[in-house]
């Protein structure tokens, strides 16, 4: 096989949706009150949400080493010629300085094993959705030219956002405007946001989570004008709200394919439990 993907763990891919394709994840860290864990290791996400909704100190995340994006190219060099390493947004993470150290020593470590890096300016379901079609691109064969076109093109269409139970948590990491974190702590607002080129920002107020629903629902239809599209619902510890997003979105749009998933702990440190979201990715293009 020509080429592989490498990306880090915040794409939160279900395993099943991975399996048999040429991906290859480098994993993130989670500090919680002194202890370190390894995002997808050694931290369950339901283990995880049950932290945070007990209280206690709060976490903290850090991007994948160096030696972990290397440890990850590693694996990618046993079945592949080259890679393409899709990193979250680099406004949100240092994860593509961290992917382009681990390219400085590969050069070193893996002669004739080239690394192209492509920033996918997302994160969570829509990251997912990304690497998902890079992947299947190039277990067809594709060269890696034709991959990173590919993912750039689809870093340009996928489109993310969702609604949080509260802003308490986000805000608290710098993500989100203080205005927007202010408006999130009235009574029952359930903030809709929007993740675009690498950036949070606040679309709409809901002042319940079926009203939230909704209007994420509606969002969706607007946005693909009709087209065909992929679909990943992803959620913080509310399986039941996410079976009732994508109970909508199978009602209101064409979707070609559609999974759920829960969110690494990686990205619940900074949204906290109850975030709801769901990446759209046009299937025609």
């Amino acid at each position: 096989m020509a080429t592989a993907i490498v990306s880090d763990s915040n794409a939160s891919l279900p395993a099943e949706a991975a399996r048999g394709l040429p991906v290859f994840f480098a994993p993130l860290e989670i500090r919680i009150a002194g202890r370190v864990y390894t995002d997808g290791v050694d931290l369950a996400p339901a283990d995880f949400y049950a932290l945070l909704r007990s209280g206690g100190a709060l976490p903290t995340t850090s991007a994948p080493t160096p030696a972990a994006f290397l440890d990850a190219f590693r694996r990618a060099s046993a079945t592949a010629s080259e890679a393409v390493c899709v990193t979250l947004s680099a406004e949100l993470s240092a994860a593509r300085a961290s992917a382009r150290e681990a390219v400085r020593l590969a050069e070193r470590e893996l002669p004739g094993f080239a690394v192209t890096l492509a920033d996918s300016r997302s994160a969570g379901p829509a990251q997912s959705l990304i690497v998902l079609d890079a992947a299947r691109l190039a277990a067809s064969g594709a060269p890696p030219a034709a991959v990173l076109e590919r993912v750039e093109r689809r870093a340009a269409d996928t489109f993310l956002m969702g609604y949080l139970d509260t802003l308490r948590h986000l805000s608290r990491s710098g993500r989100v405007p203080r205005l927007a974190a202010w408006a999130g702590g009235l009574l029952n607002v359930k903030p809709v946001l929007h993740l675009a080129d690498g950036r949070i920002r606040l679309l709409e107020r809901p002042r319940s989570e079926g009203k939230a629903l909704t209007r994420v629902a509606a969002i969706a239809r607007e946005r693909l004008g009709g087209r065909p599209a992929r679909a990943a619902v992803a959620h913080a510890g509310a399986p039941e709200s996410a079976e009732a997003l994508a109970e909508r979105l199978r009602a209101s749009l064409a979707v070609a394919e559609l999974f759920v998933m829960e969110l690494t702990p990686a990205i619940g440190a900074h949204t906290g439990p109850g975030l709801v979201a769901c990446a759209l990715q046009p299937a025609d293009a």
